[in-house]
């Protein structure tokens, strides 16, 4: 969890800036990209070697990896657009980073949820 928090810290894209600008936040976040395929893979991994099925926290994690990545996905796009149509790509980055600060906040009360104690 934590670890998924501190990448998403990362895709961050910032708008309007230069070329310059974007090319670099472009690149942080495909590096974003490369680390969630990695946590990805590594979430999806731990359960197969107990051969358990994934419980609900694994399965909410899986969720919010896969909507991290789409999210940066969707921010390079935007990146790619902005020349094209600056005040369009504004207004469509508010958008997404409003739902990606929700996605944010199921992340910290997932995590809140996870460290709790069981109780018997």
């Amino acid at each position: 969890m934590a670890e998924l928090q501190l990448i998403q810290a990362k895709i961050v894209l910032k708008l309007p800036a230069s070329r310059e600008s974007i090319h670099r936040q472009v690149h942080q976040i495909g590096q974003a990209q490369q680390a969630l395929d990695r946590l990805q893979a590594s979430a999806l991994d731990k359960p197969s070697r107990f051969s358990a099925p994934l419980d609900s926290s694994s399965k909410a994690l899986t969720r919010l990896i896969l909507q991290a990545s789409r999210y940066a996905e969707s921010l390079k796009l935007l990146a790619e657009e902005f020349p094209v149509d600056p005040q369009g790509t504004v207004a469509c980055l508010r958008q997404l980073c409003r739902r990606h600060l929700q996605r944010s906040e199921q992340l910290k009360q997932l995590a809140q949820d996870t460290a709790r104690p069981k109780s018997a």
